[in-house]
This record gives C-alpha cells, structure tokens and sequence, in this order.
C-alpha cells in the first residue's frame, strides 16, 4: 500500500465477535496502539485504531502490520498478521 500525502491518517477497524476479547493491539514496525472499544446502539461492538503514517515493510520482507485480539488476563484470543 502506498500512503497518500494528502491523507495524513491512516485508520483500521473491525467488529468482536468474541465476548471474551476485551483489548485489541495493533502493531507496526516501529508503533504499537491499543485501539479503541466501542458498543454500537445496535448491540456491536466495534475496534478502531489510527496512525499518521502506514509503515512499508522493508525489500524483501513480509508487511509488518499486526493485529492482536487479547483477553482481560492478556491471552492472544485471535491474530492476524506475518509471525515468524
């Protein structure tokens, strides 16, 4: 993905399904943010976190963006993302 000069924020969301996560992470090379837990009128509920900038992998390598969905005692519930 190339980032857009003209858009100075980049923005990554996504609804819990899972009654158990209670904290999402999501990491780049070099920026870790918890990201913000909403409940929806509708009964949702929804994550949403944002950078200034996505992060390029370098050459060669896999994108460095990582997401992680953690219980209240900090187990990793769900992932996603390149782990080596």
């Amino acid at each position: 993905m190339i980032n857009d000069v003209k858009t100075p924020i980049f923005t990554l969301a996504g609804v819990i399904t899972n009654d158990e996560i209670t904290d999402v992470i999501v990491k780049q090379k070099t920026e870790e943010k918890t990201a913000n837990i909403l409940h929806t009128k509708d009964g949702l509920k929804v994550w949403y976190a944002y950078f200034d900038i996505l992060e390029e992998p370098n050459p060669g390598e896999p994108d460095p963006l990582k997401i992680e969905a953690l219980s209240n005692e900090g187990e990793i519930l769900w992932k996603d993302g390149v782990y080596n």
